[in-house]
């Protein structure tokens, strides 16, 4: 299969060792901002994001990074993190979850001692909360009408500017037999774009480092980008794949300048 590659001009991410105005050092070097509270995984991405981009800075919401700072939080301050599993097949582990961070494209192992099941017997869910009661983090639901968990943002330098390419690939990260989602708890972070090909489609998602991967409908012509963390399509758009493709990007921005 030959990548698609979008190329628009755009920046590199440079990276700062020291704190910008606002945002908090934690104990190995992550740089953090806390912005408030949010009663969805999705909202909380989206505060993540809008805070970066009015200030020119690549910010997401915590994952990998945690336990960082985690120790530090006071009691029972539960926070929403970057950990998620929209893109979950049956056959895939608990153990393995994806980061918001857009520079994290593949799946990372996770040690069932850090990530804990909220309960011995229930559904799978798709995101990950920080408990302040017990100190711990637990899958969780990717909305909460009971909780208010906090938000905490990572910065991760400056937004690209500057001539650089985006590669997509049909198979990242992983080869899906069947990419329509039926089941809601697992809809992920989807915005429906107007666009009259899949070439702008995928312009349009290039354009946002938040946007993650994209489904196209020929027939349709719809476009829907996956925001904040690669998902499955859900099947409020299709309940069949037939006549939609699915391309997801497989890094982050690469500067031209720097081939």
């Amino acid at each position: 299969m030959i990548p698609l590659y979008v190329f628009l001009l755009q920046a590199v991410l440079s990276a700062h060792t020291r704190c910008p105005p606002n945002y908090s050092p934690t104990s190995s070097g992550p740089c953090i901002v806390e912005l408030g509270t949010a009663s969805s995984f999705c909202g909380a991405c989206e505060m993540c994001t809008q805070y970066g981009a009015m200030r020119k800075h690549l910010a997401f919401l915590t994952g990998k990074n945690a336990h960082q700072f985690t120790s530090t939080l006071s009691d029972r301050n539960n926070a929403w993190l970057g950990f998620n599993r929209f893109l979950t097949t049956p056959n895939r582990s608990f153990y393995e979850w994806f980061d918001v961070d857009p520079r994290t494209t593949h799946p990372m192992i996770v040690d069932p001692t850090i990530i804990r099941r909220s309960t011995t017997a229930h559904k799978e869910k798709p995101v990950v909360i920080f408990n302040g009661i017990d100190g711990m983090m637990y899958d969780f639901s990717a909305t909460t009408s009971r909780l208010r968990p906090n938000v905490y943002c990572e910065y991760g330098g400056l937004l690209p500017t500057g001539s650089w390419r985006q590669e997509y690939r049909e198979d990242s990260p992983m080869i899906l037999e069947n990419f329509i989602q039926t089941n809601p708890d697992f809809y992920g972070c989807y915005k429906e774009i107007t666009a009259v090909s899949i070439v702008e489609c995928a312009k349009k998602c290039t354009l946002n480092v938040a946007c993650r991967s994209l489904y196209y409908g020929e027939n349709t012509q719809r476009c829907v980008h996956m925001m904040y963390a690669d998902a499955l399509l859900p099947a409020t758009f299709t309940s069949n794949q037939t006549g939609w493709k699915r391309l997801a990007k497989t890094s982050y921005p690469v500067s031209e300048d720097e081939k």
